[in-house]
């Protein structure tokens, strides 16, 4: 499975590493990014798609869905390397908002 993609979805989990960052100083930024692959490989598996450049062309619906369990995926990961369990909520909000402005450009 390809967790790594176009310039557009690398972009993404750049951005997303960025906000868990600002949430959490002290967070290796590379660990970050790490934990959102992990999460986007999940993610893949447990929706079905063999690689992330699959879900570009599919419609707003699927792409929110495979966002929600991409989001439960890498937060496994993230808990599990030290990420603040009181912060979980506050992280979820702000990369579904953050992924809301990526499904509009």
């Amino acid at each position: 499975m390809q967790v790594t993609g176009v310039n557009r979805q690398e972009k993404k989990i750049e951005t997303m590493a960025d906000i868990l960052a600002q949430l959490h100083h002290g967070t290796n930024k590379l660990s970050l990014k790490g934990a959102l692959r992990m999460g986007i490989k999940g993610a893949l598996a447990k929706q079905g798609f063999n690689n992330w450049k699959e879900i570009a062309d599919k419609p707003i619906a699927t792409k929110r869905q495979f966002f929600n369990c991409l989001l439960d995926e890498s937060m496994n990961h993230l808990l599990r390397m030290g990420f603040p369990k009181e912060l979980e909520k506050d992280a979820r909000v702000v990369l579904t908002k953050q992924n809301d402005k990526f499904l509009r450009s």
